[in-house]
């Protein structure tokens, strides 16, 4: 039998209850949830023998998971059905990001331009085929519009600053927190094993006797204060990425996700 250290049992208890909290209030039963751990170790044991090199295969994984052959072959005859795809909160991400970046799509100030959107030459058609040739202009449009990301005029559609989000649908939403939750632990294992020099981005801020009537005021601080710093970051990033800003013989490749959706925010009768 396989152990693991008290600091990651600490860990996985503290996330797995969060999780399973979230999953009670939305009716789920601890069966579903098994068989959704069950899936989960079975992908992860699947990526873990392919960064080795090793063939993939059902025996493989079924030692390495310690879970039966039988229901991990049903598991991963399953799999294609539930490989993840690009979300439309990311794709709205890159689409957004790209706008404010990219000078074929700004004033001379730095500023998103209004771009016309009619036809399927229009400036629009030409940002999304900029960031993903296989999505119809139109689709993006109608998502951008739904997340309140942009503003017809008669100009053109206009960016909106600052206060828009780039997903409200609860399904965008909870897709997001599945990508974030990724990036934080792949961000916090590299950290604890020590195998960058330079170490991850991975710190909280705890105040616990905040005063009730200023947590609506805090609230919209730290969304407009986050506003601004991801948009920083995606102006530092533009300047590193091979798609906006294309370096001949420079090898690209890398990704870089910055996360800061951990804002948990409760009074003293939560």
């Amino acid at each position: 039998m396989s152990e693991i250290s008290e600091a990651h049992r600490r860990c996985l208890r503290r996330g797995l209850t969060a999780l399973a909290s979230m999953f009670l209030r939305a009716d789920g039963r601890f069966r579903e949830f098994v068989e959704i751990a069950r899936e989960a170790f079975i992908d992860a044991a699947s990526r873990e023998l392919e960064k080795k090199g090793l063939k993939v295969n059902p025996s493989r994984v079924s030692v390495l998971t310690g879970i039966d052959r039988i229901s991990t072959r049903r598991v991963m005859s399953e799999g294609e059905s539930r490989l993840p795809v690009e979300t439309t909160a990311s794709l709205s991400s890159r689409i957004i990001g790209q706008w404010e970046q990219d000078s074929r799509f700004t004033t001379q100030a730095g500023k998103p331009r209004i771009l016309k959107h009619e036809g399927t030459d229009s400036q629009f058609s030409e940002l999304v085929r900029s960031v993903d040739t296989c999505v119809t202009p139109g689709t993006v449009l109608v998502e951008l519009e739904r997340i309140g990301a942009i503003e017809k005029t008669p100009r053109g559609l206009r960016l909106k600053e600052l206060e828009y989000t780039y997903s409200k649908g609860a399904s965008e939403i909870l897709e997001m927190l599945g990508e974030n939750i990724e990036t934080l632990v792949q961000a916090a294992e590299e950290n604890s094993k020590g195998e960058n020099k330079i170490r991850n981005l991975n710190s909280r801020t705890d105040f616990n006797q905040i005063y009730i009537k200023d947590i609506p005021s805090i609230r919209k601080w730290l969304l407009r204060e986050g506003s601004l710093f991801h948009k920083k970051v995606r102006s530092y990033l533009a300047k590193r990425d091979a798609d906006m800003t294309p370096i001949p013989g420079k090898e690209a490749g890398g990704v870089v996700a910055v996360v800061s959706c951990g804002v948990a925010i409760t009074d003293s009768k939560s």
